[in-house]
């Protein structure tokens, strides 16, 4: 019984974060690229494409986003910096988030805005 309780899949594991664009693939795609980027990058060097960037993380084009880090790593940016558009990004959403939707609806919005808070603060 632990086994199958430890192998168990749901839906989101195999279906949502792959269709119709593996979001997964993606980012394992350029994840060692974003990583050296963001190693030989320049913290503390004063980029400052914080609200541009989070302007397009609010798009929905993966691969624009996707493009859009790495150039951010490529231009200087830090984790911290990318952890502050990210977290600007959630506000905006949440910010933007029409006043006529369901209260569920509501909790799909909020909730990320206190984790990219949270993890901005972490990355900092």
């Amino acid at each position: 019984m632990i086994g199958q309780l430890a192998e168990a899949r749901g839906a989101d594991e195999t279906t949502a974060w792959r269709q119709p664009v593996d979001l997964v693939a993606l980012c394992r795609d350029v994840e060692e690229d974003l990583l050296g980027r963001l190693a030989a990058g320049g913290a503390g060097n004063g980029w400052s494409g914080h609200a541009e960037l989070a302007e397009c993380l609010l798009g929905d084009d993966p691969g624009a986003i996707v493009a859009a880090l790495l150039a951010a790593a490529e231009a200087g940016a830090s984790s911290a910096d990318l952890g502050r558009a990210l977290a600007c990004a959630a506000a905006l959403r949440v910010a933007r988030f029409g006043t006529a939707n369901e209260h569920s609806d509501w909790e799909t919005a909020h909730h990320p805005r206190q984790r990219r808070h949270a993890e901005q603060a972490a990355w900092s």
